[in-house]
């Protein structure tokens, strides 16, 4: 179906690098036999932590709204999604006449360490140690005696979660739409949670779903 196209390293550095959203898609995958946009979804957020679980279908909720689309949130039918199995799901998907389903959970978290070198700004004074024409003189040596600088190495570290996001056909149970993304655990959580589903959002989008 869908295939890791980079390491969570990889898509941790074009993050840092770009100062963009702290979520990157990895990859996705859409059924080239449905045409049709979505209507409406049961969203589901595999995830113990009852708070993280309720924003995140919330969130979603309020995005597909936005889009048109009309969303019901899993937790107010089944407030521990673990004791769910897949027939009880499924009839209050159809119960609720949703016309598909979203499946999110959390396949892996790594922690990532990123090493900014130290390095040191200074003049070099050639092979013979022939100091340049400033050295030469205190007045015009002292003003610049800041002129060497030291920046010592740094050492972060960053939690990486890898996400997967599947849309089902509850008519027939058929992968409408699949991806795994990548998101960088830092800062408040619902800021992550709307770069995660802007992210997907917009991939939606581009593959005429939404």
């Amino acid at each position: 179906m869908y295939k890791p196209l980079a390491t969570p390293l990889l898509l941790l550095l074009l993050v840092l690098a770009l100062g963009c959203s702290g979520t990157v898609l990895n990859n996705s995958w859409k059924n080239p036999e449905y045409n049709s946009k979505l209507e409406s979804v049961y969203i589901i957020c595999i995830s113990k932590e009852g708070t993280t679980r309720r924003s995140f279908e919330d969130s979603f909720n309020n995005n597909l709204a936005e889009a048109g689309i009309v969303g019901y949130v899993s937790y107010r039918d089944f407030p521990d999604i673990g004791k769910a199995d897949k027939d009880q799901v499924l009839d209050k998907t159809k119960a609720h006449n949703a016309s598909s389903i979203l499946v999110t959970r959390l396949i892996s978290k790594n922690t990532e360490t990123v090493v900014n070198p130290g390095r040191t700004t200074t003049y070099a004074y050639g092979s013979r140690y022939s100091p340049t024409p400033y050295y030469r003189n205190y007045n015009t040596y002292y003003p610049r005696r800041y002129e060497t600088i030291y920046e010592p190495a740094t050492v972060t570290q960053y939690d990486i979660a890898t996400i997967e996001a599947n849309i089902y056909d509850t008519a027939n149970g058929e992968l409408i739409w699949g991806a795994q993304l990548e998101m960088t655990i830092e800062g408040n959580q619902q800021t992550m949670l709307r770069d995660f589903i802007k992210v997907v959002t917009k991939d939606l989008k581009s593959k005429g779903l939404i």
